[in-house]
């Protein structure tokens, strides 16, 4: 564990000077090429400080350990306690949204002692080298403890005005010390855009008990597990209690542009493990896909069986906010599990089509009678399915090949459902209101 702490008695007096360089895409800086100094310190190969006046926090370069290894420092003395340290890096080219910051911290001290007292670094932006006005956080303040710990993933949102990246130390005590290295500044690996729809099996993704972060779909972490298993190219995503009794687990989806109210949700479930413990899944939409506090349940409660279930036709309704698709499992048996495939989000009026037949006709739509018509120019018989907008089959009928067929539905209450016509390979849905 790296603690050694190069104390000196040098202090800068004069005025800062700042290394003004050309922006650069990226960043891989372990310090290892920068001259040890601890007077002027700053600029190096680009790099800045807030400086290392006596009446400040010193910011400069150390190296201790075999093999040695090199890295910044932030250092109060006795004259920069509660007062910020700026650590900050060459111009950046990239703050646009798609790159993401990690680096590592620990604490310092001497001989292996680490003196009492709190140290914080918070990430933020300069938009002015030489102006730490214009900082704007990124992230909230992270402890540094005496453990050298990575920071990774911070995504920085795109500006056409912020620069450069910049790490505010400050510590509550004097004689603190802390020590930045390998910051890294890449492109976001997998980088996810909205999608329109989902037709997913799960068989391209690796099997893992631990994580499905894979393709852009997401779980929620610790216990309950959600993973992905199976085998032989035959995935499919395993919820599994471990001893998490009722409590929830989540599945989440890639983020969807068209959650609009013109497309439906189609998956199957099942129970796993024998005998199979009760298990129950709400499908729903997140506004963001680690935000759960933002669940809003869009179906029917499912409880699981050890026949697979088909669940098809929802109809999400229109919302500017909600972003992703969700599905909420939770069991009462601690080794209870369940699992889920083929899921699917298309549009309601999305269907094979391949008669080149032109789409059907209701009317009246609303209906205040409950009679409607069913026009069409079909020439064989097929199959008429009305659904709720949770799933539910609520009628079902033969539609002839005349082109034109009356419909009575006075066991249905008002509401909006979903009329589904099939016939061979052709297949169509259009919504309905029955006032």
């Amino acid at each position: 564990m790296k603690k050694n702490l190069l104390i000196v008695a040098a202090l800068f007096t004069g005025a800062l000077t700042y290394a003004q360089c050309d922006a650069v895409a990226s960043l891989n800086e372990d310090f290892s090429e920068f001259t040890l100094t601890t007077q002027n310190a700053f600029p190096q190969n680009c790099w800045n400080a807030s400086g290392a006046a006596a009446q400040g926090p010193w910011i400069y370069t150390a190296e201790d350990g075999e093999p040695a290894n090199q890295y910044a420092v932030y250092y109060t003395h006795m004259a920069g306690a509660n007062i910020a340290g700026y650590i900050i890096s060459p111009e950046l080219s990239t703050i646009d949204g798609n790159h993401e910051l990690s680096f590592d911290t620990y604490k310092l001290g001497q001989g292996g002692n680490i003196p009492e007292g709190n140290i914080t670094v918070e990430v933020g932006t300069l938009s002015d080298l030489t102006d730490l006005n214009t900082f704007e956080s990124v992230a909230a303040p992270f402890t540094v403890t005496e453990t050298s710990e990575t920071h990774a993933n911070i995504v920085i949102e795109a500006s056409s005005v912020q620069k450069y990246v910049v790490f505010k130390f400050i510590a509550d005590a004097m004689f603190n010390a802390a020590a930045l290295d390998n910051v890294v500044w890449s492109e976001v690996a997998n980088t996810c855009i909205a999608v329109e729809t989902l037709d997913e099996n799960f068989n391209s993704f690796a099997t893992s008990q631990t994580t499905i972060d894979q393709n852009c779909w997401s779980a929620s972490t610790g216990a309950p597990l959600v993973y992905v298993d199976g085998e032989e190219e035959d995935n499919n995503v395993t919820f599994y209690a471990a001893n998490a009794i009722n409590t929830a687990g989540y599945l989440v989806s890639p983020e969807l542009s068209t959650i609009d109210g013109n497309h439906e949700l189609s998956f199957d479930v099942y129970k796993i493990g024998s005998p199979a413990p009760v298990t129950i899944i709400q499908a729903g939409t997140l506004a963001s896909a680690t935000d759960f506090e933002s669940f809003q349940p869009v179906g029917d409660i499912i409880t699981t069986t050890s026949e697979t279930i088909s669940i098809s036709n929802i109809v999400i309704d229109a919302s500017e906010t909600q972003k992703f698709i969700a599905f909420k499992f939770v069991t009462d048996n601690a080794h209870g599990a369940a699992g889920i495939d083929n899921i699917k989000w298309t549009a309601v009026t999305a269907g094979l089509n391949d008669l080149n037949k032109s789409a059907f006709s209701i009317y009246p739509n609303p209906s205040s009678n409950k009679n409607i018509t069913i026009n069409h120019n079909l020439e064989a018989k097929g199959t008429i399915n009305i659904f709720t907008l949770t799933g539910a089959k609520v009628f079902t009928g033969e539609l002839n090949n005349s082109g034109s067929q009356n419909v009575n539905l006075d066991t249905l209450s008002p509401g909006m459902y979903i009329v589904k016509i099939e016939s061979g390979n052709y297949s169509e849905s259009k919504k309905l209101i029955i006032q």
